[in-house]
């Protein structure tokens, strides 16, 4: 018997098969083994799946049960005219095991797991040494114009205070002489 002749028995066993189904439930199950020998014989992507696939598929309470039966005969009738024109689909006879590609290496995968902690180890120190190093540097050159601003306010403090004592003393010597001057209008010549 060949595959052809396998296949159109199946069908027409499952065509038989219509026939004794009573419930939906029943339907269902008749409707999943169908598909499977759909998708076997006549290719995955085989137009007679559409029926099943669709929004209105088999025993799902969309028509009649009688309906639903009606239409899947029809279906696996068409089935039948089908592979008796054109044959089923070829099989492959072995099975091939692809070789799945190995995982592309990086740089971390090429190292060994011992360099890698003696970098981790060595480097993590080593950057927070660097940071602290760097930070210190930055601290310091604050520190340095914060010595330079003080040197220079200090400075200009100074030669303020001396402006307000030379001020001071010039007023000091204006009243002086005012209270000499305002002394001696008084006194009677």
């Amino acid at each position: 018997m060949t595959e052809r002749e396998k296949v159109l028995e199946l069908l027409n066993v499952q065509l038989k098969e219509l026939d004794n189904i009573t419930t939906r439930d029943n339907g269902r199950i008749w409707e999943h083994f169908t598909v499977e020998v759909i998708k076997k014989y006549l290719g995955e992507k085989s137009t007679f799946l559409q029926p099943f696939n669709s929004s209105y598929n088999f025993f799902q309470d969309k028509y009649s049960l009688s309906t639903d039966i009606s239409r899947a005969k029809e279906v696996i009738r068409k089935c039948i005219q089908y592979i008796e024109l054109n044959g089923v689909q070829e099989l492959p006879k072995t099975i091939e095991f692809v070789q799945p590609e190995p995982p592309q290496s990086n740089f971390i995968n090429r190292i060994s797991d011992t360099a890698l902690w003696t970098i981790i180890g060595v480097g993590i120190p080593g950057l927070i040494s660097i940071g602290i190093f760097f930070g210190n540097m930055y601290s310091d050159k604050q520190n340095f114009e914060l010595r330079q601003e003080n040197r220079m306010m200090k400075d200009s403090l100074s030669s303020f205070k001396s402006s307000v004592m030379s001020a001071q003393e010039r007023t000091r010597d204006t009243t002086n002489t005012v209270r000499k001057k305002l002394k001696n209008k008084g006194q009677p010549k």
